[in-house]
């Protein structure tokens, strides 16, 4: 899927190396015009000698005053990226009860106190220019899942992720959008460098074992849109993927485009016929080999949201939500993971055809 930020403004903490550097570039080939902060002038220096076009700015993060006063020299932003993150090869030295306070007290300094303070002026000159824009945190797997000897950097994780749920309460009414993600392991320089940890790598090996290389995933509604994105992107991280639709001619096109899929064509509204094409019904036969796994199923900012017109979708959408409620809480036990994720606005076909219904097109605007 293709971005377009031209006439765009875009502020990228921790820019210089790793996740940030991707974000960076990529932004930049999306028409954005960049400014990329970090605490190393060398490192900064080298992104720049490789993108030339980026603008730098060294500050220590950690130095709330010298932060501050960086980013409103920038001016206007559109989007903010708070990506930086303190991690170094002593990250796993500490128990929690050995954790001296300059590790806390830097864990929180970078990876929340700055966040907070960038956000604070950017998110403050949005609203005083009446202008929309996204605030994105970089967050972590570890501010949700706790990991032995990394305490200070769970707890500088876990409150980006509450300070990301606040900023998107208060910021929502001046359309200022703010979003956490929370990536796993992402082999970076810092990465690589605290993995000889025996306690980060046993936790590491644990992750692998979620990870979709050579598992089995099947995706319904497979054949377009966001499933069709999802197939691509299961099939990219290595596992085998079937994907099931009711229209044969969209399955041929995209086995076409992608020919390792595995394409089931099948009318989901037909319970037994369904149920046969899976073969064994998913849950159940997790549960018969014991070998744990994950569903996630796709449900949509119209079943917290309602939108006229569409009775029908918003009711099954908010069944879809309290389904997957009950089935977290049931097969839990059984180490079998059930998530949803709510999308708003993505453009697919289906979507550009609804921007004709007015209801739809004013809820979206």
């Amino acid at each position: 899927m293709a971005y377009n930020f031209e006439d765009k403004h875009a502020l990228v903490t921790g820019g210089s190396r790793g996740i940030g550097k991707v974000i960076v570039k990529d932004l930049i080939d999306a028409g954005a015009e960049v400014f990329a902060l970090a605490k190393t002038q060398i490192n900064l220096d080298n992104l720049k000698s490789k993108i030339p076009n980026v603008n730098i700015i060294a500050v220590d993060l950690a130095d709330w005053d010298a932060t501050r006063n960086a980013v409103e020299k920038i001016g206007d932003i559109n989007l903010l990226v708070n990506n930086a993150a303190f991690l170094d090869e002593k990250i796993a030295d500490y128990s929690f009860v050995e954790t001296p306070k300059d590790r806390l007290e830097q864990s929180i300094n970078v990876n929340l106190k700055s966040a907070f303070n960038i956000s604070q002026v950017v998110a403050r000159n949005m609203i005083i220019r009446s202008s929309s824009g996204a605030i994105i945190n970089v967050s972590s797997l570890i501010g949700l899942r706790p990991y032995k000897r990394i305490s200070s950097y769970c707890v500088s994780k876990a409150g980006m992720d509450m300070m990301t749920k606040v900023m998107a309460l208060e910021l929502g009414p001046h359309n200022i959008r703010v979003n956490a993600v929370s990536p796993t392991s992402v082999r970076s320089d810092a990465f690589e460098k605290v993995m000889n940890k025996p306690d980060l790598k046993e936790g590491y090996n644990e992750l692998q074992v979620r990870h979709p290389l050579g598992k089995r995933a099947l995706v319904t509604g497979g054949s377009r849109g966001i499933g069709k994105v999802i197939v691509k992107d299961f099939i990219d991280a290595g596992a085998e993927v079937f994907a099931m639709a009711k229209t044969q001619i969209n399955l041929d096109k995209l086995k076409s485009e992608i020919p390792s899929v595995n394409v089931i064509a099948v009318d989901l509204a037909d319970w037994d016929a369904t149920r046969i094409a899976v073969e064994n019904v998913v849950a159940r036969n997790m549960i018969k080999r014991t070998s744990g796994g994950a569903i996630i199923d796709v449900s949509s900012i119209a079943s917290i949201r309602p939108i006229k017109g569409l009775l029908s979708y918003c009711i099954s959408k908010a069944g879809m939500d309290m389904m997957t409620k009950v089935m977290a809480l049931e097969l839990g036990q059984h180490n079998i993971r059930v998530n949803t994720v709510s999308p708003i606005g993505v453009r697919t076909e289906f979507f550009e055809k609804r921007l004709d219904n007015p209801d739809w097109k004013k809820t979206y605007e």
